[in-house]
């Protein structure tokens, strides 16, 4: 639930998972959970020991956290970790407004274009394509942005519906400046 939980639950992960599984994290608000002590809630999605589906790794572009996967195929499925407009070293420079012409963009359309341009990238190196996104799950710092990145998935997708969440998050998110996480499933035939 906390910002400054986030490099132990990260140390404590990697001990388990030498290949991490695709992860979002999101600190909340306090309490945050039904539990008001409780500082961690974890939701999973296996695979059998001894099941014949295998995961592979996915990753043209850099995790947003080090030592993290980007994305993991499972099957026909291509879970994508929380994506942030993340260059691999901060916020990417094309994901902010001009500052000499600040009303000319939307503070909440240029991340999403670089996080959904990434979430093209992971489906092509996939094998599928952004049409086959079947899952989205949008963390906002502000959930005013959810109708101008709900615009760039119309865009991009032109017009083609898919499921969304979106959920309202406390500020910070982990790449300073950011205000969207974007987490996604998509069908990889």
């Amino acid at each position: 639930r906390d910002q400054e939980d986030i490099p132990g639950f990260r140390a404590v992960w990697a001990q388990h998972f030498p290949v991490e599984p695709a992860t979002t994290i999101i600190a909340t608000a306090t309490p945050g959970f039904i539990i008001p002590e409780s500082r961690i809630e974890i939701n999973t999605i296996a695979l059998a020991k001894d099941g014949k589906t295998a995961k592979q790794v996915v990753a043209p572009i850099p995790p947003l956290f080090q030592g993290g996967t980007t994305a993991i195929r499972a099957g026909d499925l291509l879970f994508i970790s929380g994506l942030m407009a993340f260059d691999g070293s901060g916020l990417a420079a094309e994901a902010s407004a001009d500052p000499r012409q600040p009303y000319f963009s939307s503070f909440a359309e240029a991340p999403a274009e670089v996080i959904i341009g990434n979430i093209e990238k992971l489906c092509t190196a996939a094998g599928t394509s952004l049409s086959n996104v079947v899952r989205v799950l949008q963390f906002h710092t502000d959930l005013a942005e959810f109708y101008p990145v709900a615009k760039v998935w119309e865009r991009r997708l032109k017009g083609r519906p898919i499921p969304f969440s979106a959920v309202e998050v406390p500020a910070p998110l982990p790449v300073p400046g950011a205000s969207l996480l974007i987490e996604a499933w998509v069908y990889a035939p």
